[in-house]
């Protein structure tokens, strides 16, 4: 019989999160992503990051990605305009080629949970999408010191904030090809911010 304890730690294998994300990292994930002409939200969960996105970012196309089918309904009741794909990060990423230059990833997915050939597919597809624009980024939270996985020299993870209000505290980090560190957004002022609560 599973304790509470190991059935909030198993959906956390599944979503990425032991809770879901509070207004604070949702914000500071928005803030991150100020700059982009289009945004593609990945691991979407329950909604809590997508409903900040949809209110910060009222005028940009937001597309929005979650796997599992149950939070998929869900999404599809809260946010009835949006473009919401029931499919994987990779797919999805594939069939987004004519999306902006100066596009955004928003990500919740957990990597360091990820079965290992669907992490090493996502990943592959994540630097390919942005690989293809130096005015794409990525913004990603995590639980671990660290960056959220390694990437080859071609690209750079920079960490923007660290939120001590959610639960567990989250740092926040933005991932770019190296060319994108020498363009406008890459001086956002989201940038060395700590949320200390």
């Amino acid at each position: 019989m599973l304790t509470a304890g190991h059935r909030m730690f198993k959906a956390a294998a599944l979503t990425g999160a032991v809770a879901p994300s509070s207004r604070f990292l949702a914000r500071a994930m928005a803030r991150a992503a100020h700059g982009a002409d289009a945004l593609v939200e990945l691991g979407a969960g329950g909604g809590a990051v997508t409903r900040t996105l949809a209110e910060v970012y009222p005028d940009l196309r937001l597309v929005v990605v979650e796997l599992r089918n149950d939070l998929v309904l869900k999404l599809r009741q809260e946010f009835e305009g949006l473009e919401i794909h029931a499919a994987p990060a990779a797919t999805v990423l594939r069939s987004l080629a004519e999306l902006p230059a100066a596009t955004g990833i928003v990500s919740s997915l957990p990597f360091r949970s990820m079965p290992k050939l669907a992490k090493h597919e996502t990943v592959c597809s994540i630097l390919d999408f942005l690989g293809k624009s130096p005015g794409r980024f990525m913004v990603q939270f995590t639980y671990y010191p660290g960056a959220p996985f390694p990437v080859p020299v071609e690209f750079n993870w920079r960490k923007t904030s660290w939120v001590a209000r959610n639960l567990p505290p989250a740092a926040v980090w933005v991932l770019e090809p190296s060319a994108g560190r020498l363009r406008t957004r890459g001086a956002r002022a989201s940038a060395g911010t700590v949320e200390a609560g």
